[in-house]
């Protein structure tokens, strides 16, 4: 037994000795040998490749995954500002779990069209896809990579192609986003104060998952042919240069495979590319094996230039303002201040024709004109805990999370780790050791609900005689 190959039984916990095209129950002292059919694979069926690089298995981990959310997400309720009983699940924008996603999608694509046919742009089709050394290198082979293939690799997929390290799909993704960065860049350097939209969206291959990008990039018509001779420098694999899939009138024009410009309706091209990955929730919630390609891998869904009002600005107020277009328009609008500070999560829109103010500052949101309140609402804010360094190396940037704060804030912790947070702490520091106290003084009703094996893990012997209150006693020890 101890030449053959071991297999196990997914579905049934069973070890199997592979040897000579035969097996047996490894362990079993005797069995009825079994001839295995030549066309069957030595992995379990279970994990053979469906469509675009996804098994069976993997389909059934993002089910999985996404089942979780929304049972948490479901779990999770409050009342609403007119008394409603609502959960999370009614505010989420996740593309796999809520539908509210993909009419703020319709909403998004709309809005950059209706922007770019009034500012007269000339609007193309890209398709781009990696040179078939990249396809290679998730197999460990670098043979057929080339001084051109290395010349626009990040940082650290060089020093795994020096390494000779296997690449990922991740790795794929993360060299397209790199290149895009990169083409994006050279345009803005070319062209100052540039006014462009763009959308984009990836794709895995039908066989093997490999990941394309189908995008529309729309642009001042005097900018078109340094914008075609920068994509053929970067996006130089033959796939992306043939024209065998174009009409002679567009052969004619200098198109090619990756950049087309004379396609009619362009946005439904690329609507349709996106289309394909989502499910429709009416008939189904199961995920499909390009949906799970997605969430495997992370990938989103749809990716925009920015707009004239952030799109975070937009999901804060869409309840009531839910054109995005017209929301877009009030920025190049006289009658209009605006103003927004991300970072302070911060924004005050103002007309100053008809006392219109939309304003947003420290978690309080007021909307009202001439003075008269239409909807306002109040959320708690809390200061990061971390903040982000960015770090220039070897002209790529990386981004880090510092986290400058040893001392943790008792109210924003859970139940759980408000309580092995209290036994690890020392009374060094014995004004914050009164505070973390505090806390769990406050949280003696809910903490005195918790599972005894919870309590018993953490050792904590709790003595309530009642709600604390500065004349009843209540009493928690740890030993």
């Amino acid at each position: 037994m101890l030449n053959n190959e071991y297999l196990f039984d997914l579905d049934t916990g069973a070890v199997l000795a592979l040897s000579s095209g035969r097996y047996e129950v490894a362990g079993a002292k005797s069995a009825a040998p079994c001839q295995i059919n030549k066309k069957m694979s030595v992995f379990h069926s279970n994990n053979e490749i469906i469509k675009f690089g996804i098994s069976k298995i993997d389909i059934k981990n993002a089910n999985l995954k996404v089942e979780r959310q929304r049972k948490w997400l479901e779990n999770q309720s409050f009342i609403s500002q007119f008394g409603q009983i609502k959960s999370l699940l009614d505010c989420s924008l996740s593309a796999n779990i809520s539908p509210r996603y993909y009419a703020e999608l319709n909403n998004r694509v709309n809005t950059i069209q209706d922007f770019c046919f009034n500012e007269n742009l000339k609007t193309s089709f890209l398709t781009i896809t990696l040179n078939g050394c990249f396809r290679d290198a998730l197999r460990g082979d670098f043979s057929r990579f080339k001084l051109q293939d290395k010349r626009l690799l990040p940082y650290y997929l060089a020093e795994k192609l020096n390494n000779d390290e296997v690449f990922t799909i991740n790795d794929l993704i993360n060299l397209l986003n790199h290149l895009w960065h990169t083409f994006i860049k050279r345009i803005h350097t070319k062209y100052k104060n540039f006014k462009k939209y763009y959308i984009r969206a990836f794709e895995p291959h039908k066989k093997d998952g490999v990941p394309h990008i189908h995008a529309l990039l729309s642009y001042p018509e005097f900018a078109h042919d340094y914008i075609l001779k920068t994509f053929k420098n970067i996006f130089y694999a033959s796939q992306n240069l043939k024209t065998n899939y174009l009409s002679k009138e567009q052969i004619f024009n200098g198109e090619i495979n990756g950049f087309q410009w004379t396609l009619n309706n362009p946005s439904g091209y690329i609507l349709k590319y996106i289309n394909k990955s989502f499910v429709n929730f009416n008939k189904s919630k199961n995920l499909n094996a390009i949906s799970s390609w997605y969430v495997k891998y992370k990938v989103r869904r749809f990716i925009s230039s920015r707009h004239q009002i952030p799109l975070w600005i937009y999901r804060k107020i869409n309840f009531f303002f839910k054109d995005f277009y017209n929301l877009c328009t009030i920025k190049n609008n006289a009658d209009w201040i605006c103003e927004w500070d991300i970072k302070k999560q911060y924004f005050r829109l103002e007309n100053v024709f008809n006392d219109e103010l939309i304003h947003y500052e420290n978690g309080i949101f007021k909307h009202s004109i001439k003075g008269v309140v239409l909807h306002e609402y109040q959320k708690a804010l809390y200061s990061p805990l971390s903040k982000k360094v960015k770090i220039t190396f070897k002209k790529e940037k990386l981004d880090f999370k510092v986290k400058p704060l040893l001392i943790k804030f008792p109210n924003r912790l859970k139940n759980y780790d408000l309580i092995q947070y209290y036994i690890s702490l020392g009374k060094q520091n014995t004004p914050h050791f009164a505070l973390v106290e505090n806390e769990i003084y406050k949280r003696l009703k809910i903490i005195k609900t918790l599972k005894q094996s919870m309590l018993d893990y953490f050792n904590i012997k709790l003595e309530i005689d009642g709600l604390h209150n500065l004349n009843n006693s209540s009493e928690i020890q740890v030993f």
